[in-house]
């Protein structure tokens, strides 16, 4: 009779072959049947239960040793007022996979206190304690920067040409940039091919070193470049050396008014000079920049609210999907299809329309390399008005508190 069940199970087993699990083994891939594994339990660790004081200190202390992206530890950091646009350079800056910023908004929008407030968060997040600004000579003179700085409690000193050739000798018998000028301030009109290459005199054989000579290179934790158009030159003493400075600096800041028309040689430069890891030459620069046309061309329409503003709109983020960089990243990207699926419904109310503006706006393929606030985006919305509201909600609130004599009082005054 056992002989008839050991029949069955054999047919059976060869009806209904066993289960195979691929397991991984040191890092490698192997198959094995359910019959060659065996179930392994685990014991559970020992729970106990920690006081709610000590979990909000472990939890805060996790926040300082991990900043999130969710916090931002500029606001109410300086003594600058509170304007929203300002801190979009802050969140694009803490966001990117490398701390590098071209800052394009036009003229009156605020980049220096921009560039002040991604400076405090990067002080709030890591150990910041060497910066340099480069800057024309005429910001040096009018105090710009040093004063501004101010509001941050930051103390700047000005290079003239001897103390930054005595910075460059120090560090080439130190080995680092002097204590005493971490914090510097340094003109444009300082580069030159004397500066960069260093000399042989007559009197010293050994002559003056050259800062591009310098063994190990300074090291800032943050380079600020204002009116970085200047840069656009390759062949200059001025590109050179803040190309040099830049190389070495942890993070950068580059700061233009000058309006930047995208897919010309000049944004070339200067995206090479801030991500020469990203933008390797000009073939890949025009690679990247090719959708970008074709998305501003959707943004303009948006913005004018013409009547089939997103019927124009859908067709050139088509074509802009169409282009070599579109089928390779942009067509299959779900920001991309979700707004073609948003502008295909045809009806949209104008807070939907700026929505619309936003995400194509994020589409631009150099959109992560570059923050650009037109006066027009934020209307009248600027310092001067913020002033004008905080004083109407101040009176307001203090009429709020006053009694019906105290206001009949103040409105005969």
């Amino acid at each position: 009779m056992s002989s008839v069940f050991e029949f069955a199970n054999n047919i059976l087993a060869e009806s209904y072959p066993e289960n195979r699990y691929l397991v991984f083994l040191e890092n490698t891939p192997s198959t094995y049947y359910a019959s060659q594994l065996q179930r392994h339990e685990l014991a559970l660790p020992s729970l106990s239960i920690t006081p709610l004081p000590v979990f909000h200190a472990y939890m805060a202390a996790l926040q300082l040793n991990h900043p999130g992206f969710a916090t931002l530890y500029s606001l109410n950091a300086a003594r600058v007022s509170f304007i929203p646009y300002q801190f979009r350079p802050v969140l694009k800056f803490i966001h990117s996979d490398r701390p590098r910023l071209l800052i394009a908004d036009e003229v009156g929008v605020g980049k220096t206190i921009e560039a002040g407030l991604i400076l405090r968060e990067l002080q709030a997040r890591k150990d910041v304690r060497s910066v340099l600004i480069i800057c024309p000579k005429p910001l040096i003179a009018e105090r710009k920067w040093q004063m501004e700085m101010k509001r941050f409690d930051e103390q700047f000193i000005h290079l003239d040409g001897p103390t930054l050739r005595e910075c460059i000798k120090e560090t080439d018998l130190d080995g680092a940039w002097p204590e005493q000028y971490t914090k510097a301030i340094l003109p444009f009109s300082l580069f030159n091919q004397e500066l960069l290459s260093g000399n042989v005199s007559k009197k010293n054989k050994r002559g003056i070193i050259g800062l591009l000579e310098l063994n190990p290179p300074p090291h800032f934790d943050l380079v600020i470049v204002d009116e970085a158009h200047h840069l656009r030159n390759t062949s200059t003493a001025i590109h050179q050396g803040v190309r040099y400075f830049c190389e070495q600096a942890e993070a950068v800041i580059f700061l233009s008014a000058t309006p930047i028309q995208m897919g010309t040689n000049d944004l070339y430069v200067l995206l090479n000079l801030l991500r020469p890891d990203l933008i390797l030459d000009k073939t890949s620069f025009d690679h990247m920049a090719e959708p970008n046309r074709l998305i501003n061309h959707a943004v303009e329409v948006a913005r004018a609210n013409v009547p089939d503003w997103h019927q124009q709109a859908l067709e050139a983020l088509w074509a802009a999907a169409e282009t070599s960089w579109g089928q390779a990243l942009l067509r299959d990207n779900p920001a991309f299809q979700r707004l073609y699926n948003v502008l295909g419904v045809g009806e949209c109310n104008d807070q939907e329309r700026i929505a619309c503006i936003q995400d194509m706006e994020q589409l631009h393929t150099f959109s992560h390399l570059i923050n650009r606030t037109r006066r027009r985006d934020i209307g009248n919305f600027t310092p001067s008005l913020l002033i004008d509201l905080q004083a109407a909600i101040k009176d307001w609130l203090e009429a709020d508190s006053v009694s019906p004599e105290q206001e009949s009082s103040i409105s005969a005054t």
